[in-house]
This record gives structure tokens, C-alpha cells and sequence, in this order.
């Protein structure tokens, strides 16, 4: 196996520490009591659906052809990201968090202890068993995040603050390693991407092409 090479045997364990070493300082470093309900109340996914859609339907309302760009772009990326996470959960043999730790500290006592366990995952949201890389919810914010900058940065900016929050929040909960949140977002921003401005190139002589293009006599700079 490739882990018997010393070389990848020690890098392994090296990657292994510093995952470890990240989950403690997020779940317990960085808890605070004001923190603490925003880092898991981003995760309610009702709650980001809300946000989102407010944000779309503005950017739609102020600028409708980027507005239909975004809604293309977002759907086609998302969907390609999704399927391309169901091909990496089925190979990647991953566990979260939850299942890769010996100890795990829940009650209200051990979490406010958990400096004294650095070895220990402190858990502040139930325990999620399905693949842990790529994170789903990584995908999502890299696709929708990159889909607003892209089409109107003002908005974009509002949808970046969100989902920096609602990135770490995926760690500070315990459901990912930070590596599977990272690699989601990429793959996100990457499709993304590669929707954006393939799309118009692809749709450009079906009845879709005009509106995938900007209003003639309106600049962002206008509208901002």
C-alpha cells in the first residue's frame, strides 16, 4: 500500500496532526458565546436558503439579464458540483470527525474543559455519519458565492461574508475536516467558473444567448 512508503507514511501522520490541530483550535479556541449561535445557526439550511434567494431576487430586480446569468450559471455549476461529490463520497473512504476521534467531549462540562483535551473532538451539533470529503456544503458556497461576484460584486461581497462564516461553522460544528470544506469550495469556485463563461458561448444561438448577455446601456458602475 502507498502508506508503507516512509515518506507518504510520515506525511500522512504530519496532515493527520495539523487536521487535528485545526479542529481543536476552531471547536474550542475559538468559541465564544456571541460566536457560538452564529457559527451554528449558519448551518440551518433553511436559513441560508432564505439568505440566498433574497440575494438573487435582488441582483434579478436591479439587473435582470445578470440575474437570469446567475440563476444558469449557479444551477448548472451546482449540479455538476453535486455529482461530482456522490462520485468522490462513494471512493474516498473518509469518516468525519465524529468517527475518526477516540474521545469526544458533548456535555456542557467537558466543553467548557476542552483546552485541558487537545486529543479530544469537542462536538457542538449532532453527529453527521455519511462521507466527509468534499463537503457539500463547501460546494454550495463556492458555486453560489463566485456565481454573485461574478454577476454583481456588491451583492457578492454580502454572499462572501456569509459563506466565510458558514465555512468555518462546518468545522466549529464538528461535521468536517477542514481539508473537505476547502476542497469543496474549489471545486465550487471551479464550476462555477467554467459555467459562467461557458454558458453564453454554448447558448449563444438559442433563444437564451441574448439574455445571458449584459444591458447595452448599463455598467455596474452605474447601478453601484
Amino acid at each position: 500500500m502507498l502508506l508503507d512508503v516512509p515518506l507518504l507514511a510520515d506525511f500522512a501522520s504530519w496532515w493527520d496532526a495539523m487536521e487535528r490541530d485545526v479542529v481543536h483550535f476552531v471547536t474550542c479556541k475559538l468559541y465564544h458565546p456571541w460566536l457560538d449561535p452564529i457559527f451554528i445557526g449558519v448551518q440551518s439550511q433553511t436559513l441560508a436558503s432564505i439568505f440566498m434567494v433574497v440575494l438573487v431576487v435582488v441582483l434579478t430586480l436591479l439587473k435582470p439579464r445578470r440575474g437570469i446569468r446567475l440563476l444558469l450559471t449557479a444551477g448548472v455549476a451546482l449540479g455538476l458540483a453535486m455529482l461530482l461529490a456522490d462520485l468522490l463520497w462513494a471512493t474516498v473512504d473518509r469518516p468525519r470527525p465524529p468517527q475518526a476521534y477516540d474521545v469526544i467531549l458533548e456535555t456542557p462540562e467537558e466543553l467548557a474543559r476542552c483546552a485541558e483535551h487537545p486529543d479530544a473532538l469537542p462536538l457542538r451539533m449532532h453527529r453527521a455519519i455519511s462521507a466527509s470529503f468534499p463537503s457539500r456544503h463547501g460546494l454550495s458556497i463556492g458555486v453560489l458565492v463566485t456565481s454573485l461576484l461574478l454577476a454583481w460584486r456588491p451583492v457578492g461581497w454580502v454572499a462572501l461574508v456569509y459563506g466565510a462564516v458558514a465555512a468555518v461553522g462546518r468545522v466549529y460544528a464538528g461535521k468536517h475536516w477542514a481539508s473537505d470544506v476547502v476542497a469543496g469550495i474549489l471545486i465550487g469556485v471551479a464550476f462555477a467558473l467554467l459555467a459562467w463563461w461557458g454558458l453564453p458561448r454554448l447558448l449563444a444561438r438559442t433563444h437564451l444567448g441574448p439574455l445571458l448577455q449584459d444591458e447595452p446601456a448599463e455598467s455596474d458602475a452605474a447601478v453601484e
